[in-house]
């Protein structure tokens, strides 16, 4: 449901409000995520020879760091789909930060393998919103070029990551590579978390000639040519029964809007039943009120239809 009304509200041209922002903190975050990922690469050799680990046991760290990454993506796409993106942007930054703070104390391989495979899991997680996210911010035709300065971060962030922990590691000793890689994204994670905001519905009424793509929902009716001056003292009379009518359908409407929470919470979609009927008694709602608000003389029609 959030994916499909995110998706009504994304702008068609143009930028959403506060879309720079955004760009520069995400393309941040995503150039530290990829410095993080790449720091044990520059440090290994000191990481086997303090905890005797051979060839195969230094690499099944990144295995695990990619099996956690892949189990857990399918996860964070459903998750991103139907909550607010900008908070778990955030606790995922913050994630990936702490298993670099974690790092630093590590005493075991076993502890150091935990620490890679929920690295994967942060690492996934912001990979799947923060995309997600600009797209609400940017129009189909600025897309590219957005998602191209967002991803220009990865190789760049890489190469960063293999020359900071090499030079760091050789000063300071690895664990102090780990330490100096969480800070930045700590602090990124905080800067997101006070300056950056969602996409959120304009307070306007598009008026004829505005791009109606850009609502989720519409109502077109055909203007008359002239109304009738005598139906304006009965029409409100002549609506009672219709209100009465979708009064009680609207108990009706209620109880499945209930129902339908829990079935989008658990299945992400509207049993298709229900929702036909809300979005039927909405029709036939907003008939009436075109009737009663003198927009029209055609009776409305009792019918969900």
């Amino acid at each position: 449901m959030l994916g499909a009304m995110s998706e009504a509200l994304k702008p068609k041209i143009g930028v959403a409000a506060g879309a720079t922002v955004a760009l520069v903190l995400l393309t941040a975050m995503n150039f530290v995520n990829y410095l993080d990922r790449y720091i044990l690469p520059a440090v290994q050799e000191q990481v086997k020879g303090e905890f005797h680990l051979s060839d195969s046991q230094i690499g099944s760290l990144t295995l695990w760091f990619f099996v956690a990454y892949v189990l857990s993506s399918p996860i964070t796409g459903w998750l991103g789909d139907r909550f607010p993106r900008k908070p778990m942007i955030v606790i995922a930054a913050l994630a990936i930060a702490a298993m670099n703070f974690f790092t630093a104390s590590v005493h075991s391989y076993m502890s150091l393998n935990l620490r890679h495979a929920m690295l994967g899991i942060g690492e996934a997680s912001f990979g799947v919103f923060a995309p997600a996210l600009l797209a609400d911010y940017y129009a189909e035709s600025r897309r590219n070029a957005v998602l191209t300065i967002f991803n220009v971060a990865i190789p760049c962030g890489a190469a960063l990551g293999y020359l900071a922990g090499g030079v760091i590691g050789h000063s300071y000793g690895w664990r102090m590579a780990f330490i100096a890689s969480a800070i930045p994204g700590a602090v990124i994670a905080l800067l997101i978390l006070f300056f950056m905001r969602e996409p959120y519905p304009e307070f306007a009424f598009p008026m004829e000639g505005n791009d109606p793509g850009t609502e989720p929902a519409r109502l077109s009716i055909q203007p008359a040519e002239r109304l009738s001056r005598g139906m304006i003292f009965i029409k409100w009379l002549l609506a009672i029964p219709h209100y009465i009518a979708l009064l009680l359908l609207g108990i009706v409407v209620y109880v499945f809007i209930i129902i339908g929470f829990f079935a989008v919470l658990i299945t992400g979609a509207w049993p298709a039943g229900m929702r036909n009927f809300i979005v039927g008694y909405m029709r036939w709602t907003m008939r009436v009120n075109a009737y009663v608000y003198l927009l029209t003389d055609r009776y409305p029609a009792f019918s969900l239809a």
